[in-house]
């Protein structure tokens, strides 16, 4: 992709090189956990607090470790939201059936998680010549995972332009609070899709199975969920209270009781140490204090909305401590985005995501792709496809 990009609605604002000036602005809060400041971070000479205090560090047991994950304590909602491996094209069209391949191709991610390989596969089409009509059927037993693929989707689909569009994905997947443009993107074009369906299913019984396709252009969203479910999804988008009524202070306490609690600094500080340099080190601080998706120096004072899709679980962070978006993309292109600010990583993974989701929002209205989302188990999947034939029956990947 060689696009030029510009961030719609001055969603990022001056952001300035890391390490030029890395001691952070004047009104900017402490980090939640007790580590070191920026400017301590920044040297190379930064040793973690339980070297300089003398003491045993929290993660080191006194009793023997007797499986491989013995090794990590897990804190928070064991909940996978962000893919903890980089994506992967699972079709590799050009290596297998070749570039000028033109018959209809079906995937299915059994047990998809959140969208990143789907997206990852829909970008790496070929460009030179028309790519095969593409049907992609994405199940997650987990309600949240599915019901928040079902929410990108449908905002890739109907959210225009495709740069507001990219922005509002990017937000909605991994930023804990959300700007104006994208909260009200979510409430113009994708609310009264969904609100659509719950009048219609009104009189239904809540575990009765409602399918819906959304189409525009060449491409489809087609949603399957329970009533229920669908009625809990438009709970999400009516952003008239915020994110569930949650309040920004309310979500700024929610995650750091988890993202920044006292009894993981060891935990946090042994990661910091294993960073390759100071500059990622006050990188990785920095997001884990603000939690938005920005480049570094961007103002987050626009950032006022609880993202809805992260506090439906009141007083709970769904995710674990250690979930970081930079783990489910391929590190080595998201450090060709930081331009000068090499230390950038999060702003470098916010301008590849933004390119990625824009070329993502541009392909599915001028090419024939059809996305199915189902909400079951996995082991399920062949007695759900055997019952209704207008659902792809056989694969030509299947990604596991």
């Amino acid at each position: 992709m060689k696009k030029n990009f510009s961030p719609p609605l001055a969603l990022v604002q001056t952001p300035a090189p890391l390490g030029a000036h890395h001691a952070g602005r004047a009104d900017e809060k402490p980090a939640p956990t007790a580590t070191s400041s920026s400017s301590e971070l920044m040297k190379s000479t930064w040793r973690p607090s339980w070297e300089r205090e003398q003491r045993k560090p929290r993660f080191v047991k006194d009793e023997p470790i007797t499986t491989a994950a013995g090794s990590t304590s897990p804190y928070g909602k064991k909940q996978y939201l962000w893919g903890n491996v980089p994506a992967l094209d699972i079709l590799h069209l050009s290596h297998n059936e070749g570039a000028a391949h033109t018959q209809p191709i079906h995937l299915l991610f059994a047990a998809s998680g959140d969208l990143r390989n789907a997206i990852r596969t829909t970008t790496a089409l070929p460009t030179a010549t028309p790519h095969p009509p593409l049907t992609a059927l994405l199940n997650d037993r987990a309600f949240p995972l599915a019901a928040r693929n079902a929410l990108l989707l449908l905002a890739a689909l109907h959210v225009s332009p495709p740069s507001l569009a990219a922005a509002t994905i990017l937000h909605t997947w991994y930023s804990f609070l959300l700007p104006a443009a994208v909260a009200g993107a979510l409430r113009r074009d994708v609310f009264p899709l969904v609100d659509g369906v719950c009048e219609e299913v009104a009189d239904e019984p809540p575990r009765s199975v409602v399918s819906r396709v959304f189409a525009r252009g060449e491409a489809s969203v087609r949603v399957v969920l329970e009533k229920e479910g669908w009625v809990a999804l438009r709970g999400w988008l009516d952003l008239g209270g915020g994110g569930g009524g949650v309040t920004v202070e309310e979500a700024r306490g929610v995650r750091g009781e988890t993202v920044g609690a006292e009894a993981r600094r060891d935990y946090v500080e042994r990661m910091l140490f294993c960073q390759p340099c100071g500059g990622w080190r006050v990188a990785v601080g920095k997001w884990r204090r603000e939690g938005v998706l920005v480049p570094f120096g961007a103002g987050v004072a626009g950032f006022d909305v609880p993202n809805p899709t992260m506090f439906q679980e009141r007083g709970v962070w769904p995710m674990m401590d250690s979930a970081d978006p930079l783990a489910g993309w391929p590190l080595d292109e998201v450090l060709r985005k930081t331009g000068v600010a090499k230390n950038d990583i999060y702003g470098g993974l916010f301008f590849y995501l933004i390119e990625v989701f824009v070329d993502f929002c541009e392909r599915i209205l001028t090419r024939k792709i059809d996305f199915v989302l189902l909400n079951v188990d996995a082991v399920d999947l062949p007695e759900t496809l055997a019952k209704d034939m207008s659902l792809p029956q056989s694969f030509d990947r299947i990604e596991v």
